[in-house]
């Protein structure tokens, strides 16, 4: 962490970077409308929020903390956005791990070629776990370790943005989640 910043200042960030991340999952909901939707939601973002911190706290070199980064997202991402993959609902088989990194690369044309909503159909739930953990672990790094710890709140605007790209054509709250991430931003 950086010698200016305290653990009271980040630990504040953390809260409104994570409240940040719920807006954009809320974003999200339209397109999966599943209550599985919510664990995975925030299991991407507590598992890259510790892995962010984790880094800051030991130093680690951005290196070690995209491997572990990657490592976590294995693990936790098979249960959570692949959990038909599962080794007894914990545990990441070699076919959820080939489902979850393939769903990586192919989910994203999925999700704009079938109709809505898509529940936790085969691997469709990777974008929105890949979106928020991405967006957590580079915010909660940026702020805990960065010079301007202010653009943290980018990844998480920009995964507000494609959450609204992705969704259907009438948003439910399209007004009230734009002024709340707009409110936490400021």
């Amino acid at each position: 962490m950086r010698p200016d910043r305290n653990v009271a200042s980040i630990a504040v960030d953390v809260v409104l970077l994570s409240a940040m991340a719920a807006v954009a999952a809320v974003a999200f909901w339209p397109v999966y409308r599943d209550p599985w939707y919510v664990v995975v939601a925030v299991g991407a973002v507590v598992s890259a929020t510790a892995v962010a911190l984790l880094g800051a706290r030991f130093r680690w070199p951005s290196f070690a903390v995209l491997l572990v980064a990657f490592a976590v997202f294995l693990l936790v991402g098979v249960p959570l956005a692949v959990p038909g993959r599962a080794i007894a609902g914990v545990l990441p088989s070699w076919e959820g791990i080939l489902d979850l990194l393939s769903g990586v690369a192919y989910g994203w044309k999925q999700l704009l070629t079938i109709t809505l909503p898509v529940g936790d159909y085969q691997a469709l739930l990777v974008p929105a776990y890949l979106l928020l953990f991405a967006a957590a672990l580079t915010s909660v790094t940026i702020a805990a370790r960065a010079r301007f710890p202010e653009l943290a709140v980018i990844p998480h605007v920009v995964a507000f943005l494609i959450a609204i790209a992705f969704g259907p054509d009438e948003v439910p709250w399209p007004a009230p989640l734009a002024i709340a991430m707009l409110v936490i931003v400021l």
